[in-house]
């Protein structure tokens, strides 16, 4: 697992926008650290593990902005309502939260009884999943 994340976290450094990363900043996408790497290719990179939730977490946890969508990406749409929830607990801004619509939501046909609770809730970017 360190070995796939190492290789991850190398793909993603050679793929490093920095004024990319400081227009998103400038946007209001804060993140511990951003690297600029566009959507596009990030979805190459999730391509060569979709659908491996243990990866999916560990990516997850790590407070990279690219890991973080990564793990969304790659994130198997089968997984349990628990681990769904727990993931949109944890969306810490917009592009988080669409990016989860997008790439694990939409190809979960259990989550839209959930998503109706989520607008109900306190936390702004699990009520704006819920929206999306």
């Amino acid at each position: 697992m360190k070995l796939k994340i190492k290789e991850i976290l190398q793909e993603i450094k050679t793929k490093e926008n920095g004024p990319a990363s400081d227009a998103m900043a400038r946007m209001g996408l804060k993140y511990n650290k951003n690297h600029g790497v566009a959507l596009s290719d990030l979805k190459k990179i999730a391509a060569n593990y979709y659908a491996d939730s243990e990866l999916a977490k560990e990516l997850r946890n790590i407070d990279i902005r690219e890991t973080k969508l990564l793990g969304i990406m790659i994130e198997d749409p089968a997984i349990n309502t628990a681990e769904t929830e727990n993931i949109v607990q944890n969306i810490s801004n917009i592009e988080l939260a669409e990016q989860t619509c997008i790439h694990l939501l939409e190809k979960n046909p259990n989550c839209i009884d959930t998503a109706f609770s989520w607008v109900c809730s306190k936390n702004i970017y699990v009520k704006v999943t819920g929206y999306i």
